[in-house]
Formats: C-alpha cells, structure tokens, sequence
C-alpha cells in the first residue's frame, strides 16, 4: 500500500472521530490557526502527524483519549 494512502487513511479516521464524537469544527480543533494545515491532514495531503496531538488534547477525559488512540492503532493495523 502506498504510503500516500495511509495518510488518507489516518486523516479521514481523525476528520470521522472530530465530527461524530468531539463535534467540533476544523476551526475549534486547531483554535483558529491555520485550518488549512489540519484540512490538508483530514484529507491525507498533510503527512505532519503532529496534528494528531490536536484531537487528544480536544477529546473531554481520558477515556475518549483512550478511545480514540485505540481507533486510531486499529485503523493503522486495518491498512
């Protein structure tokens, strides 16, 4: 598999998990920066997973951190 496709791959996982569980905007995950950035990243034009870092601190306790990096492992292990 292309490396360009596990981007994608992992981006729409984070775009899914903002707008179903934390339902927030590109704006309030990346607090009004640079939406450009993180859109790139939801649509795997962006390999800079630092930005994975902004869906952790947005999720509401630990659990849904917990939650959502386990999505994430079985969305990389799915690939």
């Amino acid at each position: 598999m292309m490396v360009s496709t596990i981007y994608y791959i992992i981006g729409q996982y984070c775009r899914n998990y903002r707008l179903i569980r934390l339902r927030l905007t590109l704006k309030e995950v990346e607090k009004g920066e640079n939406v450009k950035a993180l859109s790139s990243f939801e649509h795997g034009r962006s390999s800079n997973i630092t930005h994975l870092l902004k869906y952790v601190e947005q999720c509401e306790n630990n659990q849904q951190k917990v939650e959502f990096l386990e999505g994430l492992v079985a969305t990389i292990e799915g690939v």
